[in-house]
């Protein structure tokens, strides 16, 4: 399943429309006339035995960290954005005209694919000597599933599918050669 969702920049020169999550949460807080001053004043005075692990009060309010972007230079931007596409990433054109790269995003990941200037520069850390076996890791509920949408493309899957009763995990290859490898539980079917 191919999905062009193409979109163009929208009114804030920078701000991704695909995180519509994370500024749900920021316009929340700041629609909260609770002050960050205010919370700390009230923590301050907590019994320190309510403290979490973390030294923090179990009430306390913390910031949500909401998900992330990672980086991939790229020495073509539309055969990578083509490749993600083929597996169900949305695709956004970020920025204006200084700014060349475009966001992919599927569920909860978004990489962030910038063109390289100098082709050699596109060097996955997996592929160094002492490098990990992935420059990406993200988790799945469905590692079988993903697996067959990999198959079905063309794909190259370079370690695994394996499956235990606990754990499931694969690794596949992208159009510039990094590895994202995808961990979690399989589906029920």
């Amino acid at each position: 399943m191919v999905t062009d969702t193409k979109t163009k920049q929208n009114s804030d020169a920078y701000k991704p429309s695909i995180i519509p999550k994370s500024l749900e949460v920021v316009q929340s807080f700041s629609e909260d006339k609770t002050t960050v001053n205010e919370w700390k004043q009230l923590n301050e005075h907590k019994d320190t035995n309510d403290k979490g692990r973390d030294g923090m009060s179990e009430q306390a309010v913390r910031a949500n960290i909401s998900g992330a972007s990672i980086v991939l230079l790229v020495s073509d931007i539309k055969a990578a954005s083509d490749f993600y596409k083929s597996l169900g990433f949305k695709y956004e054109e970020i920025g204006g005209p200084d700014v060349a790269h475009v966001h992919v995003s599927r569920d909860n990941i978004t990489f962030v694919l910038h063109p390289a200037k100098i082709k050699r520069d596109v060097r996955p850390a997996s592929s160094v000597e002492g490098g990990l076996y992935f420059d990406v890791f993200a988790y799945t509920d469905a590692v079988d599933l993903l697996v067959e949408e990999c198959r079905v493309q063309g794909v190259e899957i370079v370690d695994g599918p394996n499956y235990t009763e606990h754990w499931s995990e694969f690794t596949m290859r992208d159009a510039d050669g990094y590895r994202i490898a995808f961990g979690g539980g399989v589906s029920k079917k």
